[in-house]
């Protein structure tokens, strides 16, 4: 996953923050307005903000926060035979035939 953001004008570099309350975490400077993330959480809540640095080396203030959450990593679910109790006779399955004709079935010389 990345995380992107719009350029500021006159910026040179940011300040990403990453964590798992909002308003905290890990700092990273980076010098575009992405940054790729790695070795995240499953089934986590994540945090981010972003500042910029102006040529001068003058940071701004942090944006709003937002967040992102991971999938959990959960096994498929077990297959199952969907069906109906034998006793259930509001809603009896109907039963399925299918028949050839003695013809049909067996090849009789001419």
């Amino acid at each position: 996953m990345t995380l992107d953001w719009a350029d500021t004008p006159g910026a040179v570099g940011y300040r990403v923050q990453v964590g798992t309350s909002c308003g905290g975490g890990s700092e990273i400077t980076v010098n575009s307005s992405q940054y790729p993330l790695s070795d995240l959480s499953e089934g986590t809540t994540y945090y981010w903000r972003v500042k910029a640095k102006n040529n001068c080396g003058t940071w701004g203030t942090y944006s709003d926060s937002y967040s992102f959450a991971t999938s959990p990593n959960r096994p498929p679910r077990s297959p199952h035979r969907r069906s109906r109790r034998r006793d259930d006779t509001q809603n009896p399955i109907p039963p399925t035939l299918s028949m050839l004709r003695h013809a049909e079935f067996f090849s009789h010389p001419s």
